[in-house]
């Protein structure tokens, strides 16, 4: 082989050898697209823990309401949480079981809940605050808001917010373990029922001075905790006595 054949024959191999980088950077690139976009539908569901409900008194109130109680009663308690946040978790098992108990059974209380999908603002791309809370509004319309709110918060990430507690599998797998119908759920979620009332509940608590979740209003006066939730009962019993 001559000099000039041998130079062609290099050129040759390159060239092949560019080609097959080429081809297989592609095929790499197309598994990767092909693995983000069906890892979202195919990843473990993960461990789900079913608690034991919290009874709430709902058989008067209105259709489409987050709420517990008499409408009626003296007074009304508005509860502002994100789902994702761990101060609401520690408020929902274990303050507000008293609360209720105590003041809504007894028909003193009309607790309203609203969510406040604030903690999705702080993480680029996040939006599991926002997912739960049309998931839970998605519950409502079957009469098991507080159901499906039990579950949100008896299964938030140790691991912090936005890592995949609250992803569109997990909310339906709630969906379903509390027995909802679950074409009337999906319906509901993925086609966004909910998606721009949960906006407009944020913006209602950002227009209200809510930075903080948990927050409460009694009688639509906010109450500064300072520190326990013992301010809250106590304002709660100053309003039941006019005060």
């Amino acid at each position: 082989m001559s000099h000039r054949d041998m130079i062609r024959e290099q050129h040759r191999r390159r060239e092949r050898q560019q080609r097959i980088i080429v081809i297989a950077g592609v095929v790499i690139a197309a598994l990767v697209i092909t693995f983000f976009l069906v890892w979202p539908s195919i990843q473990p569901v993960g461990a789900i823990t079913v608690p034991t409900f919290l009874p709430m008194p709902t058989d008067k109130v209105p259709a489409g309401t987050a709420a517990a109680g008499d409408p009626n009663a003296p007074v009304r308690l508005d509860i502002w949480e994100d789902f994702q946040c761990p101060a609401c978790q520690n408020f929902t098992l274990n303050i507000e079981p008293d609360i209720v108990n105590t003041y809504v059974n007894t028909g003193k209380v009309y607790l309203v809940f609203h969510p406040f999908s604030f903690i999705d603002q702080a993480v680029s791309g996040g939006n599991e605050s926002h997912a739960a809370a049309q998931a839970a509004y998605c519950a409502m319309d079957q009469g098991k808001f507080w159901q499906y709110h039990d579950m949100l918060y008896n299964n938030q990430s140790s691991s912090g917010e936005n890592t995949g507690a609250f992803t569109d599998r997990r909310l339906a797998a709630f969906a379903d373990k509390i027995g909802l119908n679950m074409t009337q759920f999906n319906d509901c979620y993925n086609n966004g029922k909910y998606k721009q009332q949960v906006v407009d509940d944020y913006q209602q608590g950002v227009n209200l001075g809510i930075d903080s979740t948990p927050s409460f209003f009694v009688n639509d006066k906010k109450i500064q905790l300072q520190s326990s939730y013992n301010e809250l009962t106590q304002a709660i019993d100053a309003a039941l006595q006019g005060k």
